[in-house]
């Protein structure tokens, strides 16, 4: 749930400079086994950095953990995303929770790194570009496409395997693609709440829903049931 301090009116004219002057953010990422390319976080930061000191904002993203009540179910991982206008002191606070597909320190932080870069580029409604000519212009017209590392922000593993490939490698190579399975598509789905909430999560995975081999016509039908049930409880 976003929350906020009692005004806003000048946090919000700060956020709303910063969405007017940032453009869209070159996708700089490249995803070998989807043969597709991202944005990285880098790249998002290396936009919104400026515009942020510009602009009198500070922003910080941390971890937290939330117990379920009444369980004794395992403590729910949270990245909370907070903007704070410093001048007048006015703030927004937005919760988002980390879900990966495996265990381990290296999957944690391929999913807060995921979802920093989601949660900032939703909060300054960011747009994606394939254009890479400017990137090219500004160093030198080298022409060479830069690839910036998504994922953990762990050191890679130090111990590969018998193929000298460690799993952070992989981790890599897999982009931000880590955690996005048919399973975790339909959790996405059964877990949001609200109309508007529930467009953004289906525009998020359209692609990977409609594209990838992986999900299934009977994922397809499942998630498409679950859509159906949501829409008629948000109705209520």
């Amino acid at each position: 749930m976003v929350t906020s301090s009692k005004e806003t009116t000048a946090l919000m004219q700060a956020i709303g400079q910063v969405q007017i002057e940032a453009g869209p953010v070159k996708k700089d990422g490249e995803n070998p086994h989807f043969r597709s390319t991202y944005t990285t976080l880098d790249s998002v930061l290396a936009v919104l950095k400026p515009l942020w000191d510009k602009h009198g904002i500070v922003v910080t993203q941390a971890v937290t953990y939330l117990e379920y009540t009444g369980g004794i179910a395992p403590l729910v991982p949270i990245l909370t995303t907070v903007v704070h206008h410093a001048e007048s002191g006015q703030w927004l606070s937005s919760p988002a929770q980390l879900v990966t597909d495996r265990a381990g320190p290296q999957a944690m932080g391929s999913a807060i790194t995921y979802m920093r870069r989601y949660s900032l580029k939703s909060i300054f409604a960011m747009e994606d570009t394939d254009d890479d000519a400017e990137g090219a212009s500004n160093r030198g017209g080298s022409g060479t496409k830069s690839q910036t590392r998504s994922g953990s922000d762990e050191p890679p593993d130090p111990t590969p395997d018998s193929k000298g490939i460690s799993a952070q490698d992989v981790a890599d190579q897999l982009g931000e693609f880590t955690t996005t399975t048919p399973d975790y598509v339909k959790q996405r789905l059964n877990e949001t709440v609200g109309e508007e909430a529930l467009d953004k999560v289906i525009e998020e995975y359209r692609d990977f829903m409609n594209n990838d081999k992986s999900f299934t016509a009977e994922d397809k039908r499942e998630a498409h049931g679950i859509i159906l049930r949501k829409r008629e409880a948000n109705k209520k």
